[in-house]
């Protein structure tokens, strides 16, 4: 994904990265995009990968950095390859009624092995919705 924007930074850019632990490939990744956020999976992680980037990058960690990674006004599209709960979590919150994105912000999940617990997480958005209202609901394609 990062080498399609590559090849077409004068209509693409990058506005968030994430990864669980790779601080040095996120700090390449981050010298060559110049996202506004950064996202790792640990305190430690996030504190290290600080110490590498330019300050005009906000470095955030855990699920709630990358919650809000997904959820950037900025972000036309979210693609998440992220393996695991967390990354699921960010992607149906993108979605869902406390996102700053207009409905149907588009959103992809790129780790295929994580599709059952996508499912599951879109659910239980789908029984709060349910339960306590709210405008949006989260939802799958098979468009990718």
């Amino acid at each position: 994904m990062l080498s399609i924007v590559a090849e077409n930074r004068s209509e693409l850019s990058v506005v968030a990265l994430a990864a669980r632990a790779s601080v040095e490939l996120l700090a390449e990744q981050v010298a060559a995009f110049s996202p506004a956020l950064a996202v790792l999976g640990t305190e430690a992680a996030a504190r290290a990968l600080r110490d590498r980037v330019p300050a005009s990058t906000r470095v955030l960690f855990g699920t709630d950095g990358l919650i809000e990674a997904a959820r950037l006004a900025s972000a036309d599209l979210v693609v998440n390859g992220l393996v695991g709960a967390a990354g699921a979590i960010a992607t149906v919150r993108r979605a869902s009624r406390g996102s700053r994105r207009p409905r149907n912000a588009p959103a992809g999940l790129a780790a295929f092995e994580d599709a059952p617990c996508f499912l599951e997480i879109v659910g239980e958005e789908a029984q709060r919705y349910r339960e306590g209202g709210g405008d949006t609901v989260a939802g799958t394609s098979k468009r990718a």
